[in-house]
């Protein structure tokens, strides 16, 4: 058994995924929450590097979470090199 009961490996992958992608958008987030805290730190330049990392992190953790198999991880990596060349 895989832990979620009847559910193909893949639904089972997917649901992990979405998991672990969500908690690296929630430190992306806090991090530009800390940064907007932070007197005269925070630039445009750094909360689209912080924007970058974190979708870059995320299209990582969608690869090989789902062994390329969700297509999520593009959009995510689309999203970090428009955001560290924007």
């Amino acid at each position: 058994m895989n832990g979620t009961g009847n559910l193909p490996q893949f639904t089972s992958r997917t649901l992990r995924l979405a998991w672990h992608v969500t908690s690296v958008m929630g430190l992306g987030f806090a991090a530009l929450l800390v940064m907007l805290a932070s007197p005269g730190a925070m630039s445009a330049r750094t909360a689209a590097q912080i924007v970058s990392v974190t979708c870059a992190l995320c299209g990582v953790v969608a690869f090989v979470g789902s062994r390329g198999r969700h297509l999520s991880w593009i959009a995510f990596l689309v999203i970090a090199v428009l955001a560290s060349v924007g």
